[in-house]
């Protein structure tokens, strides 16, 4: 800037007041960082993005108003105020991306910074002749370009590390899902260095978590999400081994706004191996709980995967549950198990559990609802048993209701759908032979659009399920318009009427097929309307889930 005092008539008092502005405004600056806890609270590669860009906007509004006092220092101030943004903010972000080699980062950082210093001279000497207001300008437009790599770093530094966690096989992921390759695109770099960063981990990645997790993406677009997952099976390791079989991921070695895990990760053990996750928020999504969840003669009295449960929700700042049963039958579990332990328990956890608690179903696409109540067949009803082909989901209790409806010569359909495994409960076989006059639809169906076709043909959903957290399958059904036989337990109470629930008895399942008969018959007499389930829309539950994961990143 030599020659701009003589061309704006400066005197050297008031180029000291031009540096003295600047340095004034890098001091405020700092010391605001440090007393609010900007840099915690907010993604270090976003303040560092918003000050580049308003400190390159500053300096350039700097040559339109030159000599101009006031304006001139309050211009330099803003300079020095976002100039506090970037050095500090840039120790921190280089010290993030390569934690096992801090002290040699800090040493380039300083020659750089160095180099930085003296840049300004170079650039002068290079436009020898040319106005005073070049250097300025060709700062700033520095400034904007160097500003776009710290961003894009954080978020994108590690995406060749393993397929599982990077964006780019989260690209190639949604690629493989055509119902979600329309609402995900690549984000920009400004967008990612802008927009909250979050962790979604999925220990056991079964089907219904890896469609509750595309579900969530999909709902939140304005987030940038990873995700880290494990295959779903060999259930005991999984569930008490997912911190070590991602000791050494480098995902976990990133700063994050938000972690996202699944009821499977042992939260608790994963934050203790990785202190950087200590300070970041964590919401736990419980899709099932192991306190209410039916174990084989072989896991009887075993703790660890209820203890996993229970230490993961108390290492969260939130947990959320997919109904109001699983919520509650994890409560009860745990102060039930708490009152079996013989000293040392500290009262108030199960209070401090509720508290954090809150029910955020897992949603259901807004497609597959029907827009007005169909036709349903009264004189002969297609009945639809969807669930997993598991002794959990009571076959023996379907086999035991159709029999019921034999012997009293109900007429009827039947599809049995859903997913099965190489063994599967005998029950299957039977209903198979026993009533093949009546089934039009048995086995697995390999087709999305050909299963929605058949929710939408189907005339009543049935369960028989023993178990079941949220009860997916039902809700899908009744949203494409079938009314519901469900029995009267689990969380089939907070959506089914009270007309369409049979009479539970667990220890009977011929009790409890001659109540579902009665009350099957009782609906082809009343022939009521179905009902559909609104609230567990997706375009509904987004609003919810958004409110949610904003106020875990503002620490609210």
């Amino acid at each position: 800037m030599r020659n701009c005092p003589g061309e704006l008539g400066l005197a050297e008092s008031d180029l000291g007041r031009l540096t003295l502005s600047v340095q004034a405004g890098f001091i405020v600056g700092t010391l605001t960082l440090a007393v609010t806890g900007l840099a915690d609270r907010f993604g270090a590669s976003r303040i560092f993005l918003v000050s580049s860009v308003l400190g390159a906007l500053a300096n350039a509004g700097f040559v339109l108003v030159a000599g101009v006092f006031p304006v001139d220092s309050l211009l330099r101030f803003a300079t020095g105020l976002c100039l506090a943004g970037i050095y500090p903010l840039g120790m921190k972000l280089v010290i993030a991306w390569t934690p096992k080699h801090a002290g040699a980062a800090l040493a380039w950082l300083v020659g750089m910074l160095t180099l930085g210093t003296a840049l300004p001279h170079l650039m002068r000497g290079a436009t020898l002749g040319l106005p005073w207001e070049w250097p300025l300008l060709a700062a700033s437009v520095l400034a904007l370009a160097g500003s776009v790599e710290p961003g894009a770093a954080s978020g994108w530094r590690y995406c060749c590390c393993r397929a599982r966690c990077s964006d780019c096989c989260r690209w190639a992921e949604a690629r493989r899902q055509p119902d979600t390759i329309a609402r995900f695109q690549p984000p920009h770099l400004l967008r990612i260095a802008m927009t909250p960063r979050i962790l979604l981990l999925s220990a056991y990645d079964a089907a219904s978590h890896q469609r509750w997790r595309n579900q969530l993406v999909a709902m939140c677009p304005d987030y940038h999400w990873q995700t880290l997952t494990l295959p779903p099976r060999f259930f005991q390791w999984r569930i008490r081994g997912n911190p070590v079989s991602w000791l050494a991921e480098p995902c976990l070695s990133q700063p994050w706004d938000l972690i996202v895990a699944t009821s499977m990760v042992d939260l608790a053990t994963l934050r203790g191996l990785h202190p950087q996750l200590a300070t970041t928020p964590c919401l736990l999504y419980m899709h099932e709980n192991q306190f209410a969840f039916p174990v084989s003669e072989q896991q009887q009295g075993r703790l660890e995967p209820q203890m996993v449960n229970l230490y993961s929700a108390l290492a969260a700042d939130a947990v959320a549950f997919n109904s109001a049963w699983n919520r509650d039958s994890f409560l009860r579990g745990v102060d039930a198990l708490l009152n079996k332990m013989p000293d040392a328990v500290l009262p108030g956890v199960v209070q401090a559990l509720t508290e954090k608690s809150r029910v955020l179903p897992v949603p259901i696409e807004d497609r597959l609802f029907v827009d007005q109540g169909r036709a349903l067949n009264w004189r002969c009803p297609h009945l639809l048993w969807n669930h997993r082909w598991e002794y959990d989901k009571g076959p023996d209790r379907l086999l035991a209701f159709l029999q019921a409806l034999e012997g009293r010569s109900m007429p009827f359909h039947l599809s049995v759908v859903g997913e099965g495994f190489r063994r599967y409960p005998e029950a299957f076989d039977q209903i198979h032979q026993q009533f093949a006059g009546h089934i039009k639809h048995w086995g697995y169906v390999e087709s999305r659009d050909g299963y929605d076709r058949l929710l939408r043909e189907a005339d009543i959903v049935l369960s028989t399920a023993l178990h079941d957290f949220q009860g997916l399958a039902v809700l899908e059904a009744m949203a494409s318009g079938c009314v519901a036989l469900v029995p009267d337990r689990l969380a089939y109470r907070e959506y089914v009427p009270e007309p369409c629930r049979y009479r539970s008895d667990e220890s009977s399942p011929e009790a409890e097929a001659r109540a579902a008969a009665d009350c099957l018959e009782q609906i082809m007499v009343d022939k009521p309307a179905s009902t559909s389930p609104d609230a567990w829309r997706a375009s509904r539950l987004a609003g919810r889930y958004r409110a949610l994961l904003d106020d875990l990143i503002a620490g609210r």
